[in-house]
Formats: C-alpha cells, sequence, structure tokens
C-alpha cells in the first residue's frame, strides 16, 4: 500500500483532531478536542518542539505520527523520539508502521537529527507504546 508522510500545517488539525480521536476512542480514554486542538496549534508553531505526520494512501487520511524533539545537553547534536504512531485499523498488518518509521528517520536524519530507537527504550524497561489494556496493539512504536 503507498503511502505519503505529510509534515501537519494548522489547516491539518481537522484531519489530525478526528485520528487522535479514533485513538483515543479506541483506547477508551477520554478526548477533550479543546485541549488537544491548543497543543497540535503549538507544536504546529514551534516546530524546534516536534512535529505531528498524517499518513495518507489513495487520497485518504489512514493515521498519524507524533515526533518530539529535544537537544541533549553536553552533547552536539539534536534527537528526535518517535512517541506515537497511530493508523486505522483497517491499515495495521501491511507493513505501513514500518515503512513511517523509515521515511521518518531518514526525513530527521537529514535535517540533522539522531534518531532514539523505541527498542533501546524497551531495553530500559520502559513501557512499550500502544499497548491496551486488553492486549491489542492500538499504534505502533518505534
Amino acid at each position: 500500500m503507498a503511502i505519503e508522510l505529510r509534515r501537519c500545517e494548522s489547516v491539518d488539525v481537522p484531519a489530525l483532531l478526528v485520528q487522535v480521536g479514533s485513538w483515543h476512542r479506541e483506547a477508551r480514554m477520554p478526548f477533550h478536542e479543546g485541549a488537544a486542538r491548543t497543543a497540535m496549534l503549538e507544536l504546529i508553531r514551534d516546530g524546534s518542539l516536534g512535529s505531528f505526520w498524517l499518513i495518507v494512501s489513495r487520497g485518504r487520511t489512514i493515521g498519524y505520527a507524533v515526533v518530539r524533539n529535544f537537544a541533549a545537553r553536553g552533547f552536539l547534536w539534536r534527537e528526535a523520539d518517535l512517541v506515537a504512531l497511530y493508523l486505522e485499523p483497517e491499515s495495521r498488518g501491511h507493513g505501513i508502521g514500518r515503512n513511517v518509521r523509515r521515511v521518518l528517520r531518514e526525513l530527521l536524519m537529514g535535517q540533522g537529527f539522531a534518531m532514539i530507537p523505541t527498542a533501546v527504550l524497551e531495553d530500559r524497561g520502559w513501557p512499550v507504546l500502544g499497548a491496551s489494556t486488553d492486549g491489542s496493539t492500538l499504534f505502533e512504536a518505534a
């Protein structure tokens, strides 16, 4: 399945809200649209904090990714961490998550970021992103 990865701009917030709302409903978590909209717009306006990415296939948004940027104190590089990757249920299991991670890693490293793979975090005993209380995967982690 061919995908397009598009960095979100202010005009993309409505589509992003739909996707984030879907994840919250699927996870049975409360969703506060106003607070989410404010946080999204702040992150979009200040790209130094991170970025939202829409995942599009055949002209339809099928998911999103969130990247957090931070400067490592005492180091000579900037780091980026893929903190969320959500795909609609029918888009899962087709390798899209792996492809998104690869493309994001290439894009960000090309901009001078070092990526922190989630596998490193898992090795340290940190929780794996995307696990729900019933054991199903809601979104893929980097």
